[in-house]
């Protein structure tokens, strides 16, 4: 069968660091412009929409400059693979790390909405079941496309970093879509409601990866970014759910056992 691998990361290459941030330093200067003319419990809502636009520059820009990228094995399943260079990955989890902390501690009326929920034998299980659910779905799903048209193997060098990747790369996102935005529609909605909109809502915010699928390979009648679409929201719903039933950080596993088995090459 045909194959259309979208979105290959060159794991050889240098990234030009300088060069991406001068590439979003224009966009990074009116998201915090915004960020502070809009004040006030009342603004919150527009602040947090902000922040995930400011997000949202930030980690699809670097697709551009060859730090990650999705790809679509035989067309249909969506992998994940980064650049080849532990260094910049392990510092890309501490960066989401420090940016999480400096969200936190700068917006308290946001902090009200931010369940993190602890670790008990209820949430573990949130979390594990909610993990098993996307990973073990990736990792069955992946047995039908060999490894060489689904980004290969990653080097032995790499496993630890994307480790790091998985458990704490994400976080900025989890902490936005799972804990301001969800949070913010419990005030609105019935939880399960806000659960479904924050679902929905994480596969919003993968659309320009989906555009840019779909014009890296414009196939007739086939639209390649909908597998990302389809992907970016089973992950959104069943994290929300793990959100609402155990919290946060539970759920923040469950995204993570899934960018595991997205990245590494291992299954």
């Amino acid at each position: 069968m045909a194959t259309f691998d979208a979105m290959t990361v060159d794991q050889s290459a240098a990234v030009d660091l300088l060069g991406y941030g001068t590439r979003i330093a224009p966009a990074m200067v009116l998201v915090v412009a915004l960020y502070l003319i809009l004040r006030g419990q009342r603004a919150l809502p527009l602040r947090i929409m902000v922040v995930v636009l400011g997000f949202l520059i930030i980690r699809d820009t670097l697709i551009s400059f060859g730090v990650w990228g999705y790809g679509l094995g035989d067309g249909w399943l969506p992998y994940v693979r980064f650049v080849n260079d532990p260094l910049l990955v392990t510092g890309f989890a501490v960066g989401s790390i420090l940016t999480t902390l400096f969200l936190v501690l700068i917006e308290k009326d946001g902090r009200p909405l931010l369940w993190w929920g602890r670790f008990n034998l209820r949430s573990t299980a949130w979390a594990l079941g909610g993990g098993i659910i996307l990973a073990g779905g990736l990792a069955a799903l992946y047995q039908l496309v060999p490894l060489a048209e689904r980004g290969g193997a990653v080097p032995g060098s790499m496993i630890l970093p994307l480790i790091t990747v998985a458990a704490f790369g994400n976080l900025t996102e989890d902490v936005l879509v799972r804990g301001y935005f969800q949070g913010f529609l419990m005030t609105l909605l019935k939880p399960w409601q806000a659960a479904v909109g924050a679902g929905v809502f994480f596969s919003f915010c993968h659309i320009f990866l989906a555009i840019e699928l779909i014009t890296v390979f414009p196939v007739p009648g086939l639209h390649l970014g909908i597998p990302v679409m389809l992907y970016a929201l089973i992950d959104g719903l069943v994290c929300a759910f793990v959100r609402l039933k155990a919290g946060l950080l539970p759920a923040a596993v469950s995204h993570g056992m899934a960018v595991f088995v997205l990245a590494t090459g291992l299954i």
